[in-house]
């Protein structure tokens, strides 16, 4: 020891003891499980490991709703829009396209069966 470094007689046991290299494994191993559960949730979020039938396969029920009424349906934190068009609502939109953004969908993605003026496979209900 240096004449400038006080002396603590009850550290000096510690600096190099099993108990010392135990503790400190413990803490490395203890540290890299939780980067790996960080880095777990985070892949977690940023890709989705679900198959895409299983992302696809939802199935509501849309009976009950009356013409023109608009309904939110959850399922698993996944919120959908259905409207059930009536049919005025279904002959407004085919005869009038220039009232519509983008009414051959050029701009925006969509789904083969969805790529017209109503955006649906069934004319009759609007899924968003």
């Amino acid at each position: 020891m240096h004449a400038d470094q006080p002396n603590y007689p009850e550290r000096r046991g510690l600096v190099n003891s099993p108990k010392r290299r135990a503790l400190e494994r413990a803490f490395k191993y203890a540290s890299w499980l939780l980067l790996a559960a960080v880095f777990a949730v985070f892949l977690d979020y940023l890709v989705d490991f679900r198959p895409a039938t299983v992302a696809s396969s939802y199935r509501f029920i849309v009976k009950p709703l009356a013409l023109d009424e608009a309904r939110i349906l959850r399922q698993d934190n996944l919120a959908v829009l259905v409207i059930r068009r009536s049919p005025e609502t279904i002959a407004r939109l085919t005869t009038e396209p220039g009232q519509l953004q983008d009414p051959d969908s050029l701009r925006s993605s969509q789904p083969a069966f969805a790529a017209n003026a109503i955006r649906a496979r069934e004319p009759e209900y609007f899924v968003s």
